[in-house]
């Protein structure tokens, strides 16, 4: 039985092909980051798995994605629990198109400090072999000495998310 198990897992490992991460463009006023992966399960699946949030995205200021909630619906958010009753609203939602695309607006991490804002979409494609997840991040805005530093380190948290994403979407585990 484990051997069936393993072969079943390394399969599912397979077919989450290598992200295509970039910097799209990147200038003292912004930048664009995209990743896209493919991944067998159907586009419904990769909904549910991408509002479970906390259990794929990394990076946050509790220390603990357990604290994350994502609720695609009108007004809704995706919020970081912090201890003694504080929060981060990481971003708000503004577009749910449940298996199709999801459209947050907010900025992430240190960004959240600055004059900036950002979009962050996600597009859902269903193909004859597999489902595309497309992510794309458009940050715009001031900082003192620019955006386009940020492009980078940026486009490297994105990049570790959607790989975390499709490894959560092929076997219910991002790590």
């Amino acid at each position: 039985m484990r051997i069936v198990l393993a072969v079943v897992v390394l399969f599912a490992l397979t077919l989450v092909r290598p992200a295509a991460a970039e910097v799209v463009s990147a200038g003292p006023g912004g930048f664009v980051v995209e990743v896209a992966h493919d991944v067998s399960p159907s586009p419904l699946d990769v909904w549910t798995a991408l509002l479970d949030i906390g259990s794929w995205w990394h990076h946050s200021f509790s220390g603990d994605t357990s604290n994350f909630t994502l609720d695609a619906t009108p007004g809704g958010a995706w919020i970081e629990h912090l201890p003694d009753g504080g929060f981060v609203e990481h971003m708000r939602v503004v577009f749910a198109e449940p298996g199709k695309k999801l459209i947050l607006k907010g900025t992430l991490g240190p960004l959240m400090e600055e004059a900036a804002t950002g979009t962050f979409l996600v597009r859902i494609d269903a193909h004859e072999q597999a489902t595309n997840v497309m992510i794309t991040y458009k940050v715009a805005g001031y900082r003192d000495g620019g955006l386009e530093d940020w492009a980078g380190p940026v486009d490297g948290v994105i990049s570790e998310a959607a790989a975390r994403l499709a490894r959560r979407i092929e076997t219910g585990s991002a790590d």
